[in-house]
Parts: structure tokens; C-alpha cells; sequence
């Protein structure tokens, strides 16, 4: 089970500043969703509790009287008032009966609305009889049929084009992706090839994690002699070509014979 809060601790700053909030919980539920179904789960149930109101700061009201605060015959909060006491007509009375227990009825705001409290009510509040306080929401989601190719981390090579030195460093850089829970990290090795197309350098296995940045990696590489050589990215599981550039050597002074 996955649990989130959220939308609970930003909610204040959603109202005031932005919604981005609810558009990262549900990324992070989609995650979730994708993540539980790869690793074989036949079912994932997305489930939410009741739902807050991002009030409009410069058109919303600050609350619905509806009752006598100065009466002393109800108790008073955002969402209800509990007791017995005459209330206005934009509160709805919900008896004690039809609650199915004893004790004091208890009254709700009919619309959207909350109960005016001292201070007013803040931006990001519990509504009366709104959909989101009286309904809960499961989403389950299911394996589709069609099959799907999993996307990889694209990576890629950064070298310079001539090198006056037999070691050298190139970058393996791994390009940004949106969600990196849902993709595998990669293994990659670095090869010099000859104008043959022979290895004469290969590197250590380089591990690149998906990441929302971009991310580069050095990796000191050799070639044998003067002349052009390729480098050469491969993907280690699968020795798939990903990427080749010549790099034209041009030693300086005396190779020794190298």
C-alpha cells in the first residue's frame, strides 16, 4: 500500500499559489499504478478520502452564518453545527433519527459553502453536502492486453572531435525523463574501435539511473596510436550500437612506437 498526504500539507499553498500540487499527487499515483502492475500485480484500487474546496480568494464567501453564535445552544465548526437552537434557511437540519442514533440533530451547509467561524475560513477547506465530502472514489485499474514496449533511458555520447593524447575522456551523458520510477536504469561500456573495426580500448560497466535531470558521466578512454578511431556506446544486456563518433588522434611529438 502506497500512502500519500500530500495534497493535505500543500493545500494552502495550492490556493494561494498554484494547483501544481494535484497534478504531481496524481503523477505519483500513476506511478504507483505503473510500477505495481510491472512487477505482476493483476490489480491496483486507487482510493481517495473526502475532498477539501480550493476556495477563490477574491470571490468566496467567508462562511454562512446560519446560526446564533452568541445563543450558546449549538457547537460550531467549518463543516457542521450539532445542538438545538434556531438555525437560518441555508443550513439543512439532519435529525438525530434520520442518523440512526440518539442526541441533538445536526446542521450542514446545503451548498458549498462552510460555517462563518471567528477569523474566517481559510482557502483550502471542507465544504457542507458538496459531492466531495459525501462520495469516496476507488479507481482500479487493470493490465491492458496490448502489449507495450517499455520505454529506456535514452543516453548518448559527448566527445570532441580531434585529441592530441592517447587517454582522453568522453561523456556518456542519460537525457531527462518524466518519470523515472517507471523506467530501468542502464548499463552501457565504451569501446575505441580501429578504422577496422576492432576494439583496441573497452570500458568498465558504466550504470546510468534514470533521473528528471539531465545526467553526464566522464570516462577516460585510450586509443593505441595516431590516426581516426571510433567510440563507440554500447548497451551492455543487449551489445546494441547506441551512438559512434571518430575522434582523429594526433599525438604530439613522438608515439615511441606505440
Amino acid at each position: 500500500m502506497a500512502h500519500t498526504t500530500d495534497i493535505d500539507e500543500g493545500g494552502e499553498i495550492a490556493a494561494k499559489v498554484t494547483y501544481r500540487v494535484f497534478d504531481e499527487v496524481l503523477d505519483t499515483c500513476a506511478r504507483f499504478v505503473g510500477v505495481a502492475l510491472s512487477n505482476g500485480f493483476s490489480e491496483v484500487v486507487v482510493a481517495g478520502d473526502h475532498g477539501f474546496l480550493v476556495r477563490d480568494p477574491q470571490a468566496a464567501a467567508g462562511g454562512v452564518g446560519g446560526t446564533d453564535a452568541a445563543g450558546g445552544g449549538v457547537t460550531r465548526g467549518l463543516r457542521y453545527a450539532a445542538g438545538t437552537a434556531a438555525v437560518g434557511p441555508e443550513l439543512l437540519r439532519l435529525s438525530a433519527s434520520m442518523l440512526g442514533r440518539d442526541g441533538d440533530d445536526v446542521y450542514v451547509p446545503r451548498d458549498t459553502s462552510c460555517l462563518a467561524i471567528q477569523g474566517g475560513a481559510r482557502l483550502f477547506v471542507h465544504g457542507g453536502l458538496s459531492l466531495q465530502e459525501c462520495a469516496l472514489i476507488f479507481l482500479s485499474v487493470l493490465p491492458g492486453k496490448a502489449e507495450v514496449a517499455a520505454e529506456v533511458l535514452p543516453v548518448f555520447l559527448k566527445v570532441r572531435p580531434k585529441e592530441t593524447a592517447l587517454t582522453f575522456k568522453v561523456q556518456v551523458v542519460a537525457a531527462a525523463v518524466k518519470q523515472p520510477l517507471l523506467i530501468e536504469p542502464r548499463a552501457i561500456v565504451v569501446k575505441v574501435e580501429d578504422d577496422k573495426g576492432t576494439a583496441v580500448f573497452t570500458s568498465a560497466r558504466v550504470v546510468l539511473n534514470p533521473s528528471t535531470a539531465e545526467q553526464a558521466m566522464s570516462v577516460t578512454v585510450a586509443a593505441t596510436g595516431r590516426g581516426s578511431f571510433g567510440v563507440c556506446l554500447y548497451d551492455e544486456s543487449s551489445g546494441k550500437l547506441l551512438a559512434k563518433h571518430t575522434v582523429q588522434v594526433e599525438v604530439l611529438g613522438d608515439d615511441f612506437g606505440f
